[in-house]
């Protein structure tokens, strides 16, 4: 399964697998696809994260290390992300959108993320190459 690399309180692996994504639909009590349709409109309207709900976010960093600690709580997953930032790690918003992306789950995210840059790797992340994703039919 793919993930991204990120530095947190060390390096980790985001990864969002089948059941991670319905115990994060199970915290944010709707589908996951309605509830991060707002921040992806507010995203390509204001070319960045502008309008991010921290809620959620840190609910989408819970459950992407769910896989690595079963057992982590969302105040952790929040610990996490301060100490990411106060250690200059400000990237954790894009990081767990980009490990979304490469879940697979959400092909019209992996879409926008890979026309960005040409590419939803950089030097930060391991991830399948895209001819080996498979496609819905």
């Amino acid at each position: 399964m793919k993930y991204v690399e990120a530095n947190l309180d060390k390096p980790r692996k985001l990864r969002f697998t089948s059941n991670a994504l319905a115990r994060l639909e199970e915290v944010l009590k709707r589908p996951l696809g309605e509830a991060l349709k707002p921040l992806i409109q507010e995203s390509e309207s204001s070319g960045g994260l502008a309008a991010i709900d921290i809620t959620m976010l840190r609910a989408m960093l819970w459950a992407s290390l769910l896989h690595d600690n079963p057992t982590m709580t969302m105040s952790q997953a929040g610990d996490l992300m301060d100490d990411a930032m106060e250690a200059g790690n400000d990237g954790v918003f894009e990081k767990v959108f980009e490990a979304i992306s490469v879940s697979g789950f959400f092909m019209e995210m992996k879409k926008r993320g890979s026309s960005k840059n040409g590419s939803t790797e950089n030097s930060n992340s391991s991830t399948t190459p895209e001819s080996e994703i498979p496609t819905k039919n």
